[in-house]
């Protein structure tokens, strides 16, 4: 017998199978078939089909985890403590995803490459967040004066370098010791002494 099919629930079949077996190995008929219909239905609501469904799903998560990093920002004063909140933030809101889905390693890369090539508004968001921050650091001396903008798009491909070791790979209080230590090189360096011009 069907359920009642709207597209909230097409959405949340398709999160739980890409997670399940990524995008390439997902099947409009993989997602229809917990939903007790065809993939013509799904088509109905979606269609431009699997792509639409990962679009979809992928802005959802996107909306999702700008809340929190704004949401961990807000709770932090110092620039320093900023920028650490918004990296601890995304870092578990992917652990936790990677828990709810049992999402194993290789959909994860799989999910990562597909952002990666994206153009969204979650990638100009979460740099114009890193963006305001260095800005908020450099005006209270914090951070030295930079282009801010160079700066925080580095800090931002060096974070997506590293994310997947830290989803996967380590326990949360080792990442966020990790993420600590890279601060802390990121902030004082490891020179002990400025380098000559």
């Amino acid at each position: 017998m069907a359920i009642n099919l709207d597209r909230q629930k097409i959405l949340d079949a398709a999160r739980e199978q890409f997670a399940k077996t990524g995008l390439r190995k997902t099947s409009l008929t993989d997602i229809a078939k917990p939903l007790g219909v065809g993939k013509t239905a799904v088509y109905h609501h979606f269609p431009g089909g699997k792509r639409e469904l990962m679009d979809e799903v992928m802005r959802h998560e996107e909306e999702v985890l700008l809340s929190h990093l704004r949401k961990a920002i807000a709770r932090e004063s110092d620039p320093r403590r900023q920028l650490r909140a918004l990296i601890v933030s995304k870092l578990n809101h992917g652990r936790r995803l990677r828990k709810l889905f049992a999402v194993s390693r290789d959909v994860g890369e799989e999910i990562a490459s597909i952002y990666a090539t994206r153009e969204s508004s979650f990638n100009n968001e979460e740099l114009a967040m890193i963006e305001e921050i260095l800005k908020r650091g450099i005006s209270k001396k914090v951070f030295k004066p930079a282009d801010s903008l160079h700066l925080a798009a580095v800090l931002q491909m060096i974070a997506r370098r590293v994310e997947m070791v830290f989803v996967f790979e380590m326990t949360p209080r080792t990442m966020e010791q990790q993420i600590d230590d890279l601060l802390e090189i990121l902030f004082y360096g490891i020179a002990t002494a400025p380098k000559k011009k």
